[in-house]
């Protein structure tokens, strides 16, 4: 639920409900652990918080998205904080492995979830009806008709992403995580259904797991190949797993017939065409259209507010980076990606600490996947890609934080 919880009103969810219920848990126990990684970026989304508070009053309290989405994201990564401290709590040494394995296995699960939408429609509906997923999402033909499915999300390429997200984590969570082999083989099953989900959600995850599995997989690789001495032939063997992978669960999608397949293998066919043709496809021509700045200096650097979707102006774009200039202007937006900056210090920092390489690869990846689907739509402190990289980023910088406090330890 921390994750994919769904809306409850215009202005709430279970995930921000949850997100509030752990910081309480954790004042009230008094099991508070908050690095200075945590704090730094804190910091940084309370300064996105009173900037965009300050750019709402200047211009009328008439669109609050931004100022809203900035609190949402500022008690999400509390929440995620808290989070990491709870299963600090309940699992003390395997913590941070336990919540990453289970990070990547909630995936998974909305994974299977989509592609049982996908296959049986009365569940559709159902979770459609108590999700209110039509109020929110585009109700476009491919969604109405059930060839594309957004699960418990309400968008399309931003779940698509998320998806991706589980294949970043795919590598370390089998071959570093995880004991024994069913539990790894397990894992890597999880594939599968993946996957599938990338099918029946968006072109763009499927664009960004093509280079996200193959990097993940390639840097868990070299990490086991120093610590358990694997030869070079098991590498390849690792590469050829993955391609039978993702056959399989191309195969495996092939369950309904007629329009569906028909819609759901052209769809794919595009992800297909942007390697094919060097990135030129309808839908990166149809964004390159898109991009057109504010008429005036104020506008770009400060903002109005409109995120262009509220009861002012129409903003006929729909790239992220555009709708936050107009909202915010280009300080409020150096501020958006200020953690998302910091963050990706902190897996570089990691990098260098050989236990922690495939997991700081992950998180990078997420992130970075995240700044780059910011070029297409709103994607930076959206509500699931945000609880699952700040949940990232807080196992890294509390992974830190042990490790120093070990080493104080030792030379004491």
């Amino acid at each position: 639920m921390f994750i994919f919880g769904w809306k409850i009103s215009a202005a709430a969810d279970l995930i921000l409900m949850i997100s509030a219920l752990l910081v309480i848990w954790v004042f009230w126990t008094g099991d508070v652990r908050l690095t200075r990684w945590d704090l730094s970026i804190i910091l940084g989304l309370c300064a996105l918080c009173g900037y965009a508070a300050l750019i709402v009053l200047i211009f009328g309290a008439v669109d609050l998205q931004v100022l809203l989405r900035s609190i949402r994201a500022l008690i999400n990564y509390f929440g995620a904080a808290a989070l990491v401290c709870l299963y600090h709590f309940e699992f003390r040494e395997r913590a941070n492995q336990a919540l990453v394995v289970d990070v990547y296995n909630s995936i998974v699960a909305h994974a299977l979830l989509i592609c049982a939408m996908f296959i049986y429609e009365p569940l559709r509906l159902a979770v459609y009806s108590f999700a209110h997923t039509l109020d929110y999402v585009n109700r476009n033909a491919p969604v109405l008709l059930g060839l594309r499915i957004p699960g418990l999300t309400y968008g399309l390429a931003s779940t698509s992403v998320v998806q991706a997200m589980a294949l970043a984590l795919l590598p370390p969570v089998a071959m570093q995580f995880l004991s024994g082999r069913l539990a790894s083989t397990l894992a890597w099953l999880g594939a599968i259904p993946l996957v599938a989900s990338l099918l029946l959600t968006g072109r763009t995850g499927m664009v960004m797991a093509v280079f996200i599995l193959p990097i993940s997989l390639f840097v868990t690789l070299v990490w086991r190949s120093r610590e358990l001495k694997i030869s070079p032939r098991n590498w390849i063997l690792g590469f050829i797993s993955c391609v039978a992978l993702i056959v399989i669960a191309i195969t495996a999608i092939q369950i309904r017939v007629g329009e569906a397949n028909t819609y759901v293998i052209a769809h794919a066919a595009e992800a297909v065409d942007f390697f094919a043709e060097g990135g030129r496809t309808t839908t990166t021509e149809r964004l390159a259209s898109s991009y057109a700045l504010p008429d005036d200096i104020v506008t770009i650097m400060f903002g109005t507010s409109n995120l262009g979707r509220g009861e002012l102006a129409y903003i006929t774009s729909d790239a992220g980076y555009i709708k936050l200039l107009f909202a915010i202007g280009l300080i409020g937006l150096l501020l958006v990606l200020l953690p998302y900056f910091k963050s990706l210090l902190l897996c570089l920092y990691c990098f260098r600490v050989s236990y922690l390489m495939p997991l700081a690869t992950s998180a990078a990846l997420c992130l970075l996947a995240t700044i780059v689907l910011n070029f297409k739509e709103l994607s930076l402190l959206t509500r699931n890609q945000w609880s699952i990289t700040s949940i990232l980023v807080c196992v890294l910088a509390m992974w830190i934080r042990t490790r120093s406090q070990e080493k104080l330890r030792s030379a004491s």
